[in-house]
């Protein structure tokens, strides 16, 4: 009885009317995924970014259509990509929705009436490994913008999920890939990826990295048996700047 119901879903409370409200205009009454922007005011859902679908303040709910949202269910859109969706909602970063009504392009509701303004959007381009699809635009001052902070970013990304992977047969933690950048990015301002730290706060986000890291269950395992769990941020400047030298 106890595992039936460990394994229930919380249950799902709908968001106010309000807050609902918002979590539409924010992301223009359009899914929020910038490859899609299909824009609908009745059809689209509101879903719950961490999965808890109790949790239903506005920081943590965003707009999908249909199809995206069951996309998000089966895994091929991953938390980290809408978390990403969700910081360009908030900064009215998102490009223009499809298919919207002419008049709608210049209207915002809310609840005192409707009221005109200037729409000026830049398009952002994205894309994703293995594709040919648009990429956002390198924001200046964040951790993307150097080469050198980026590539080691990604490293120890890479390396959480690495030793994430190799401890769960003995840990039993479920876990998923795409939620990496937002675990290793906590309480640095970037909800959603590491490279959207800023570049002051790089090498003290590097060392709560490296202690996550170590903290993994493998992490801790292979530093009993005194093994390396990442190089430094030193030898990864001295190896790249090592291949440079050979070009």
């Amino acid at each position: 009885m106890a595992s039936n119901l460990h394994n229930m879903k919380p249950t799902r409370v709908r968001p106010t009317k309000s807050v609902e409200h918002q979590v539409r205009e924010e992301c223009g009454q359009a899914c929020a995924n910038p490859a899609c922007r299909e824009w609908s005011t009745a059809s689209h859902e509101i879903h719950h970014i961490d999965g808890d679908r109790a949790n239903t303040i506005k920081e943590n709910l965003i707009l999908l259509c249909g199809t995206c949202h069951n996309k998000e269910k089966a895994g091929v859109i991953s938390e980290a990509d809408v978390r990403l969706w969700k910081r360009m909602a908030e900064a009215s970063a998102l490009p223009p929705p499809k298919g919207q009504a002419p008049a709608a392009a210049f209207m915002m509701r809310d609840n005192l009436g409707i009221n005109a303004f200037e729409v000026n959007i830049d398009t952002l381009k994205m894309q994703r490994e293995g594709g040919s699809k648009q990429r956002r635009e390198i924001t200046p001052g964040l951790i993307e913008a150097d080469a050198d902070m980026r590539t080691y970013a990604n490293y120890l990304v890479k390396k959480y999920i690495d030793w994430r992977k190799k401890g769960v047969a003995k840990d039993k933690r479920p876990f998923a890939a795409g939620s990496a950048h937002g675990i290793l990015a906590e309480g640095f301002g970037s909800p959603s990826s590491v490279l959207l730290i800023p570049q002051e706060r790089f090498h003290d986000w590097v060392l709560q990295a490296q202690a996550k890291i170590d903290r993994t269950t493998f992490g801790r395992n292979n530093k009993k048996w005194k093994g390396r769990n990442y190089h430094t941020w030193e030898e990864h400047l001295a190896e790249r700047h090592s291949q440079r030298g050979l070009e």
